[in-house]
Order: C-alpha cells, then sequence, then structure tokens
C-alpha cells in the first residue's frame, strides 16, 4: 500500500517493510505464546527494533506514525473483506488498535533514541 509515496518508493525492496511482519507476527500471536506478559515484551521488542530501524533510514516520526495506520487500515480491509461478521470485526479492531497504539508508542521511542518518549508522541497516531 506503500511502495509508491515517499520515503517507501525509495528504499531496497529488503528495506521497505522493515520490521512489519514481525510485528504482525507478535501481533496475532502466530507463535501461539499463551502468556500475554511474553507476548507483550516481544512486540515492544520488534516495534522498538523497527523504530530504530526507521530512524537509520532517516524517515521522521510522521513516517511511523502513517506507517502504522496504514497497517490499521489494511488489516481493518482484510477484516471486513473476509465476511467476518461485524461484532467480530469491530471487537478484534478495539484490540489490535490497542496493540498498535502499544507499537507507535515502542516504534517512537526507539526512533527518538530514548528509553522514555518524552515528546507528545500521541501527536502523531491516528487513534
Amino acid at each position: 500500500m506503500l511502495e509508491n509515496e515517499l520515503p517507501w518508493r525509495t528504499m531496497p525492496l529488503d528495506d521497505a517493510f522493515g520490521d512489519v511482519r514481525g510485528i504482525l507476527h507478535e501481533l496475532f500471536n502466530e507463535g501461539r505464546q499463551p502468556d500475554g506478559v511474553h507476548r507483550r515484551e516481544q512486540l515492544r521488542t520488534v516495534a522498538r527494533s523497527h523504530g530504530a530501524f526507521r530512524r537509520s533510514q532517516q524517515c521522521t516520526a510522521e513516517h511511523i506514525a502513517y506507517e502504522v495506520e496504514v497497517l490499521a487500515c489494511a488489516i481493518e480491509c482484510v477484516l471486513r473483506q473476509s465476511g467476518a461478521a461485524a461484532g467480530f470485526v469491530e471487537d478484534a479492531l478495539v484490540v489490535l488498535r490497542a496493540g498498535l497504539r502499544d507499537v507507535t508508542r515502542d516504534a517512537m521511542l526507539a526512533w527518538a533514541g530514548r528509553g522514555e518518549w518524552t515528546a507528545r508522541w500521541d501527536e502523531h497516531r491516528a487513534y
């Protein structure tokens, strides 16, 4: 969805996704980890890795926020087009948006090169 937009269209294909695949893996619990604390820590780790990677690519905080927003929209589209019940989709989106808020926060922490995000990271989020 972002391949025709800056800065993604100028990135080598291997770099364009960063750690988004890892974020999706943890967000959807593809490893079937029953421990919620462990899963949250894994999601935090991969989100921070993604933010640090985007910083090394000289992306902005707005790029990270936009990338997560597009990811949220793509997930919503897939759920709605899959024929899932509307109530299920809405419930799933509540949970996924909470996870994506955490992803945005943690990616921005790493992007900023800080242990704690001191700026108003929520200015950059769409949720």
